[in-house]
């Protein structure tokens, strides 16, 4: 029986072939916790085409001195305002 050969990758740093991810596969990488984000009142969810979810802060629209998309986790921020009670 012929078995067809894997796709391999080069990852850096390391200098071993290692095979790539099944791209069938259901299995996704578990979701980033957004810290403070995910229960702002100025976070918006903004789905891409891909499938990918970014958190969008509403403040940065008019205050500069905040990231559109900023990283996270975020543990603090001065414009955190809780959502519901």
């Amino acid at each position: 029986m012929h078995v067809p050969p894997l796709p391999w990758v080069f990852h850096h740093p390391s200098s071993r072939l290692q095979p790539m991810p099944d791209p069938s596969s259901s299995r996704r990488p578990p979701s980033v916790a957004a810290g403070l984000c995910e229960t702002c009142h100025h976070r918006r969810l903004v789905p891409n085409t891909r499938g990918s979810v970014f958190s969008l802060c509403m403040l940065s629209r008019t205050d500069p001195s905040y990231p559109r998309y900023p990283r996270l986790p975020v543990l603090a921020c001065p414009g955190y305002e809780r959502t519901g009670p």
